[in-house]
This record gives structure tokens, sequence and C-alpha cells, in this order.
């Protein structure tokens, strides 16, 4: 059995399956920093829509 060509070839598929797993990990996170983004502008407008609604009952705001 030689080596040389039979580890450089595995190595060579390693190498190709992890480049392929990088860039759907980078895909991933991207989605995943869009979805915190838009979260984020949610929960700011439901605070806006609940400070809104607070000013316009005119109801005592309480904090637990």
């Amino acid at each position: 059995m030689r080596w040389g060509t039979g580890e450089s070839k595995s190595w060579q598929v390693a190498s190709k399956s992890w480049g392929v797993a990088s860039k759907s990990w980078g895909v991933a996170s991207k989605s995943w920093e869009v979805a915190s983004k838009s979260w984020k502008v949610a929960s700011k407008v439901q605070k806006v829509a609940s400070n809104l609604q607070r000013t316009a009952s005119k109801q005592p705001i309480f904090t637990n």
C-alpha cells in the first residue's frame, strides 16, 4: 500500500467537504443575523406600540 496518492486524495475530499460545510455555515450565520436584526426591530416596534397604548389609556405603569 502506497501512502502519498491515497492520502492526498482523501485529504482533498476532506478539505472540499470542509469548504462546503463552512460555506453553508456562513449562509446559516448570515440568515441568523438577519433574523435577529428583524427580531430586534420587531421588539422595538412592539415596545413603541405598547407605550403608545399606555399613553392613550393613561394607565399607571406597573413594574414587577
